[in-house]
Order: structure tokens, then sequence, then C-alpha cells
């Protein structure tokens, strides 16, 4: 058994000395050069990423082209309904101004005038009233000197009678003006002026609602640019953004 514990110490020494004197030399190793492999993996991410970053600027190109048409149209369509609503509001004015007018006209002319020739009519009918009974008066008289005469007291029936008529006549046309007048004067004329009155309130409130309608279209409008602008805005960011990221990915 000895003789084989020194062949082994003999051969163990220089090894020992070799790890010692850091000269030992290990097997094979591989080579710190990297694999082509990864290389390929990095280029083709790079590509990626390029195409990416400019399929985000396309993109970011068509949201502004979009954001400055919405901006165009947005604009107009305010413009639009600004004048919709001011000839809305003219429009309403227009007719508040005429139903002023036809109350003023009715009550300060039209109604004094047809209750005028009412009283005309009155004054007319009471004035031939009047007369038809003093006809009757005269006729009577003139007939009193023929009553013992037969014959004369017969026409003096019949021509006073036609005068007694005549003047029934007369008291029932200047009843009936005079009903006609006071009709005009306590309910035709009231009942008119009432009308014109609530058609006047009428399109006092259809101008203040034009007009309420207007002011809130026109603040409805300037929210919409302004969120039409500020949409533009962001866009156009977006787009500067983008573009100076793919500068400096190409100077790099």
């Amino acid at each position: 058994m000895k003789p084989l514990r020194t062949r082994t110490l003999r051969l163990a020494l220089p090894l020992l000395a070799a790890l010692a004197g850091g000269c030992y030399t290990p097997g094979p190793q591989t080579s710190a050069e990297p694999s082509p492999a990864p290389k390929a993996a990095q280029a083709k991410s790079g590509e990626a990423g390029d195409e990416d970053l400019a399929q985000k600027i396309g993109d970011a190109e068509v949201a502004l082209q979009l954001a400055e048409i919405d901006l165009e149209v947005t604009r107009r369509k305010v413009a639009a309904e600004g004048t919709s609503a001011a000839s809305d509001v003219a429009e309403a004015a227009f007719e508040r101004e005429n139903a002023a007018a036809a109350l003023a006209h009715y009550r300060d002319l039209e109604a004094p005038k047809d209750v005028a020739e009412k009283q005309l009519g009155v004054d007319g009918a009471a004035q031939r009233l009047a007369e038809q009974r003093a006809e009757l008066e005269q006729m009577i008289a003139d007939y009193a000197e023929y009553d013992d005469d037969e014959k004369s007291a017969v026409t003096r029936d019949i021509v006073v009678g036609r005068e007694r008529v005549q003047v029934e006549f007369a008291e029932r046309r200047l009843e009936l003006v005079t009903q006609e007048l006071a009709s005009l004067r306590e309910f035709e004329v009231p009942r008119k002026v009432a009308e014109l009155e609530r058609k006047l309130v009428s399109k006092e409130e259809a101008l203040e609602a034009a007009q309420r309608k207007a002011e809130r279209g026109e603040l409805e409008g300037r929210a919409d640019t302004l969120r039409a602008e500020d949409k533009l805005r962001r866009a156009r960011r977006e787009l500067e953004e983008l573009r100076a990221k793919a500068a400096r990915e190409r100077a790099e």
C-alpha cells in the first residue's frame, strides 16, 4: 500500500504547484464575443420600435387634421346658429312691435271711432223719433177740426195710423242702436282691448324667450369652440412631441 500512496503524491505535487503559481490552464472556454443571434434580435426590436413610432406619428397627423376640421365645422355651426338666433330675436321683436301698435291703434283710434259712429246712430235715431212724434202731433192737430166729418175722420184715422206706425219704428230703432252702443262700450271694446293686450304679453314673452335662447346659444357656442380649439392644441402638441422623439432617436 505504501508504494501506491507515494506514487499518488508524486503525481499530485506538480498539479498543486501549478495551482499555487497561477499557471494552471483550465480546459477550453467559451469565447466572450456575443453570438450573432442577440444582435439580430436587437436590430429587429429597433425596427419594430421605429415602425411603431412612425405609426403613432401618422395617427397623430390624422388626429390633427380631424381636429382642424372639427374646429372649422364648430365655428361654422356656431356662426349659423348665431345668425338664426339673431333672426329669431329680430322676428320676435317685430311681432312684439306689431302687437303693441295694434293695441294702441284700436284703443286710441279704432275703438273711439266705432263708439262715435254708434253714438251718431243713436243721436240720429233720437232725432228721427222726435221728428216723427212732432209730425204725428201736428197731424192729429190738423185733423181735429174734422172730427164731426165722418169721411174726413176715416181719412184722418188712416193717415194718423200710418204716422203712429212710423213713430213706433223710430222708437224701436232708437232702442236698438242704444243697446248696440252700450254693448260696444261695455263688452266689445273691453274684450277686444283685453285680447290685444294678451297678444302683446304673449309676444313680449316670446321675445324674451328668443333673447334667452340666443344668449344661451352664444355661451354654448363659445364653449364648443373652446373645446374644439383645446382639442386642436392637444393634437398639435402630441404630434410635435412624437416628431421630436423620432428626431432624437435618429440622432442617437
